[in-house]
């Protein structure tokens, strides 16, 4: 018996879309499921696979405008920020650190992305990559354990949670 499980779905911005992810069961070959990107009428219908990893593709995300999908991948080794135009008819690798990312938000604007990326000790930090250059840029904070990254309205801030091992 193969069981297969959804999960994290999101409505596009003009509502006539929805992303998922389809997980199928874990393998021995890897400590995550194999997973991919799908998409469906918001209003019922057919859907349709956008992502093509062999093996995790997961969190999608809309840009703002709903042209592309932001979405995290371990196609080339590690978990890195990848997007897509809505339709999955092509992939471009955004992040490429050696270590895994998380948490990919767009700026309001749809030309940046912030996201989690851990250091050589573990510990979570913000950092943000326009798409024009895709260069990485560590939020200044430097403090242990970032996670969460929110944009201001107009995109000049980035809010962030801190979470951390000490008391009180």
């Amino acid at each position: 018996v193969s069981f297969r499980s959804p999960s994290d779905a999101r409505i596009s911005p003009d509502g006539g879309r929805v992303v998922f992810v389809v997980a199928k069961p874990y393998r021995v070959d890897t400590i995550f499921p194999r997973s991919a990107v799908w998409s469906v009428p918001a209003n019922g219908g057919d859907a349709s696979r956008l992502t093509f990893g062999p093996r995790t593709d997961e969190a999608p995300r809309w840009s703002p405008d709903g042209s592309t999908l932001a979405f995290l991948s371990d196609r080339d080794g590690n978990i890195e920020v990848y997007i897509s135009p809505a339709d999955g008819s092509s992939v471009m690798r955004v992040t490429k650190t050696g270590v895994d990312e998380s948490q990919p938000t767009w700026s309001p604007d749809g030309d940046r992305m912030a996201y989690v990326s851990r250091d050589e000790n573990g510990s979570p930090h913000i950092f943000w990559v326009s798409l024009d250059d895709l260069i990485p840029n560590e939020l200044v904070f430097r403090s242990d354990g970032e996670i969460d990254p929110a944009w201001s309205p107009d995109g000049k801030l980035i809010a962030f949670s801190k979470v951390s091992n000490e008391p009180g």
